[in-house]
């Protein structure tokens, strides 16, 4: 392939980063959240840039950690309700 790799992901699609570690998986997914600066090129997430929109691209993506999620410990609803609690409008439990 010539020319700059893009990786682009429409409104729907599901990608998956597979690689052999140190490939470059997590850094990739850590750029796109603005936790880490690119080495080089653009990226826009949502048409965002992640570092300079990182608060207003924030609440537009979500992201699960490949070893975490909810503790057994947790009842459903405090889990939800401790989730849905960084969200600025989070939808009410009660309906």
């Amino acid at each position: 392939m010539r020319g700059r790799p893009r990786l682009v992901a429409d409104r729907g699609q599901i990608v998956a980063l597979l690689g052999p570690n140190g490939a470059g998986k997590t850094s990739t997914l850590e750029v796109a959240e603005g936790y880490r600066r690119p080495a080089g090129g653009e990226v826009r997430v949502f048409g965002l840039d992640p570092v300079a929109d990182r608060r207003h691209l924030s609440p537009r993506v979500g992201v699960m950690l490949q070893r975490g999620g909810f503790t057994r410990v947790w009842a459903s609803a405090g889990g939800v309700h401790l989730f849905a609690s960084y969200y600025r409008s989070p939808t009410s439990l009660s309906g």
